[in-house]
Parts: C-alpha cells; sequence; structure tokens
C-alpha cells in the first residue's frame, strides 16, 4: 500500500507543476509562431495579439448563433412543425438556446478580461 501513496503523491506533485509547463509552452510556441524572443516581445505586440484574440472570439460567436439560426429557419426542419409555435416548443426557441447563451457569455467575460488586461497596461 505504501507504493500507492508515493504513486498518489507524484501526481498530486505533477499536478501542481501543470500549469506553470503549460504556460511555459505557451509562451514558446507563440514566440516561435511570431518568429520572435523574449527580449524583442513588446507590450505593442501583445495588445495586437490581444486584439487579434478579441476579433477571433467575436467572430466565433457570432458564427455559433448564425449556424444555430440556420438550423432553426431550415425549412426540412421546420416541414415536421405545424407552425413556429410548436417548433419553439419542443426544440425550444433559438434566443433560449442554452449553448448560444453560454457562449455569448463566456465571450463577454473573455472581452471584459482582455479590456481589463490593456488598461492594466495602458496600451
Amino acid at each position: 500500500i505504501a507504493g500507492w501513496d508515493e504513486i498518489h503523491e507524484y501526481y498530486n506533485r505533477q499536478s501542481k507543476k501543470y500549469p506553470a509547463e503549460k504556460f511555459q509552452h505557451a509562451w514558446a510556441s507563440m514566440l516561435e509562431v511570431l518568429k520572435t524572443t523574449p527580449k524583442k516581445f513588446t507590450k505593442k505586440m501583445f495588445a495586437q495579439l490581444l486584439e487579434q484574440a478579441a476579433a477571433t472570439n467575436s467572430r466565433i460567436t457570432k458564427a455559433i448563433f448564425e449556424s444555430r439560426e440556420k438550423d432553426y429557419k431550415n425549412p426540412f426542419r421546420r416541414m415536421v412543425y405545424d407552425n413556429q409555435q410548436e417548433m419553439d416548443t419542443v426544440i425550444g426557441a433559438l434566443k433560449d438556446n442554452s449553448f448560444i447563451l453560454q457562449q455569448q457569455q463566456e465571450s463577454q467575460t473573455f472581452l471584459q478580461t482582455i479590456g481589463n488586461i490593456r488598461s492594466r497596461l495602458s496600451v
């Protein structure tokens, strides 16, 4: 049984190191993709990356809504229902779609975080 305790302790130590290792890998990957070094990485570059992340997030959130909206407007999907009310009763209204609402909330939180980072950096 002592062996099990050692195994659990090993994995506990590894899990505590994981966030730092994940950050280091992301940092190294980003520098490689940007073809730059830590010394050449500037606030301005970081601000541009934040803007790109915000724009990408907004596009994805919009595309999620449009994709689900398309499903709701599909004539083949709609033809099994007598009317819009029946369709909304069976599959739920588009405006109440939990996946869309979750994505919109996550996007809003992400964009607020980016705004907070930018204001702290004064960029």
